[in-house]
Order: structure tokens, then C-alpha cells, then sequence
């Protein structure tokens, strides 16, 4: 009996502790998170409340780099003269928290902190970061580069030799970019773009996420995505894309010199304008290939041309769908 007794005032201790802990964490955690969930505007309004802001003068600079961890990444033009730097969070952060800034080689390295070798578990916390640029550097730059983990990058207007954004989980917006390379990758995160220009080779490629863009206007151009719907729009005289399932669509405001586009099981949708020539070819294992111009077969099989053969345009798949469409 007595043993009984203190079994039971034993597992009552234990069961009112346990209870006691989890209205500790609850409290602490704003009820479990329901908390946040219910006032999600007035937690959104006060999530960047702190803001901690830095400059660095951009008379000698050459270009940029940015290695973010997690939060939103936004990087634009400004009238100032030197760069402008803001961090912004929901706690103040401890001096090893903050953001680290230096020079190589006239880069300015914008990095997460001052951490050699920064692990996930030290940067569970969000930070957002705006990066703003003097007009006149914005317009000559050699380097321009951004990658992001877990976080969304905007950018625009912008003229770099090199031009590199990429996100790993956060969506990727970029507009009126500029230069000899533009390299555009997110993995499970949407790409969008829009006014790429004066770049000797644009490359975009997404796993997840959908790939969108208008307003390409260069040399060569090469998208790719795994499963993210792929929609395009724009001029090159080069151009590819490939896909494993993820329909793609195209939109090429004149008839390139040369186009691919490859894909599994995804459909294959290519739009040109009437007044070119062209040689089509197309090869799949089932997948069915129409079109909407008029086309002689060439005398190979699922080889076909209209009005000479000044363009090369070529199709495969394995079981997808392919068209050939008038703009």
C-alpha cells in the first residue's frame, strides 16, 4: 500500500514538472506558434523593427558580393555616393551576429557574419538585407554576385561584366540586368526575370521552381529545369532549354539562328514568326510533334522546312509533346 502511494505521488510530481515545462515553452514559443498565426499581420509590421546600417565608400570598388544565409536579399540603385548596407531583424543582435563587410581585390564582401565557417545551426534567425548602390557604380561594375540559402533575392538595374544570383529555397526576381554573363539558378524557389540585355550568354535554371522571363534580348541564351513550368519570352540567336517533366513554353520574337529544346515527359512549345525559314527536326520515343506551318519534308524522316533552311530548329523528348507554333 505504502509502495503504491509513493509510486503514485512520484508520477504525480513527474506529470505536474512535465506539465509546468510545457507551459514554459508554450509562453515562450507565443502559445506553440498559434500566437503568430493569429496576429500574423502585427508580427509581419514588427518583424524588421531593429535596423542596423552601414557604408562603404564606392569610390574604388569594382563590384559586389553578397553570401547570405537566411532572409530576404534586396539589392538597388540609390542618388548616394557610396554604398549603402541595412540589416534588419526582430532582436537585436549580438556583435558576432552581425553582418561582415570587406574588401578583395576592389569587391566589396558582404557576408551573413564575421564566422570563418558559418554552421546552419548559428543562423537560424532571419536577417534582411538591403544593399544600396551609387547609380554610377551600378552602371560599370565587373562583378556582381549573390547567393542566398534560404531567402528571397531582388534585384535590378544593374550593368556588371559578371552577374550571378542564386538562391537555394527562396524565389529569385531580377530585372533590367546588363552584361557579358547573367547566371540565374534557384533550386526549389520560382526564377523570374524580366529586360535582359547586352549579355553575351544568359543561363537560368531552376529544379523545383518555376521558370519565367521576358524581354531576353542576347546571343545565347540557355534555360534549364527539372520539374518548375518554364514560360519564355524574348530574341536570341542562340537558344536551349531543357526539361525533365516540366512543360516549357517559348516565345522568340524573331527566328534564331539556332534553337533546342529537349525535354522527358514535358511538352515542348515553340512559338516563332511567320516570316522565317526554317529546318525543322524532332525525335521521340511516343511523343507526337505539330505544327502550325505549312512544311515540305526534307527527305529524312521527321526532318521538315519552310522557306529554306536559314534556321535550325530541333525537338526532343521521350514521351512529351512537341509543337511548332506561328506568333
Amino acid at each position: 500500500m505504502k509502495k503504491s502511494l509513493l509510486f503514485t505521488m512520484i508520477a504525480g510530481g513527474i506529470s505536474a514538472l512535465f506539465l509546468i515545462c510545457v507551459l514554459i515553452v508554450g509562453v515562450k514559443s507565443d502559445g506553440f506558434g498559434l500566437g503568430a498565426m493569429l496576429n500574423g499581420e502585427e508580427e509581419d509590421q514588427g518583424k524588421w523593427q531593429i535596423k542596423y546600417t552601414y557604408s562603404w565608400n564606392a569610390e574604388d570598388l569594382e563590384g559586389i558580393s553578397i553570401s547570405w544565409k537566411n532572409g530576404p536579399v534586396t539589392v538597388k540603385t540609390g542618388k548616394d555616393s557610396y554604398v549603402k548596407i541595412t540589416e534588419s531583424v526582430n532582436q537585436a543582435l549580438a556583435e558576432k551576429e552581425t553582418l561582415s563587410l570587406s574588401s578583395s581585390g576592389d569587391v566589396l564582401q558582404i557576408k551573413w557574419n564575421s564566422d570563418f565557417i558559418s554552421l546552419p545551426v548559428f543562423w537560424d534567425r532571419e536577417k534582411a538585407l538591403e544593399v544600396i548602390v551609387p547609380e554610377k557604380l551600378a552602371k560599370t561594375m565587373q562583378v556582381l554576385h549573390c547567393k542566398n540559402d534560404s531567402g528571397n533575392i531582388e534585384a535590378s538595374g544593374f550593368n556588371a561584366v559578371s552577374c550571378r544570383f542564386s538562391s537555394v529555397s527562396g524565389s529569385l526576381f531580377v530585372s533590367d540586368l546588363s552584361g557579358e554573363n547573367i547566371e540565374l539558378s534557384t533550386v526549389s524557389g520560382d526564377l523570374s526575370f524580366q529586360t535582359l540585355t547586352m549579355a553575351e550568354l544568359v543561363y537560368a535554371s531552376t529544379v523545383s521552381g518555376t521558370l519565367q522571363g521576358e524581354q531576353f534580348y542576347t546571343p545565347k541564351s540557355r534555360f534549364s529545369t527539372v520539374s518548375g513550368k518554364a514560360t519564355l519570352s524574348g530574341n536570341a540567336d542562340e537558344f536551349s532549354v531543357s526539361s525533365i517533366s516540366a512543360p516549357v513554353s517559348v516565345k522568340l520574337l524573331k527566328c534564331p539562328r539556332e534553337a533546342s529544346l529537349e525535354s522527358v515527359s514535358g511538352k515542348l512549345s515553340l512559338s516563332i514568326p511567320e516570316n522565317g525559314g526554317f529546318l525543322t527536326t524532332h525525335t521521340s520515343v511516343s511523343g507526337r510533334f505539330s505544327s502550325e506551318f505549312p512544311l515540305t519534308q526534307e527527305g529524312r524522316e521527321n526532318a521538315f522546312y519552310k522557306d529554306g533552311k536559314r534556321a535550325k530548329l530541333s525537338f526532343s523528348t521521350t514521351s512529351g509533346k512537341m509543337e511548332l507554333l506561328k506568333n
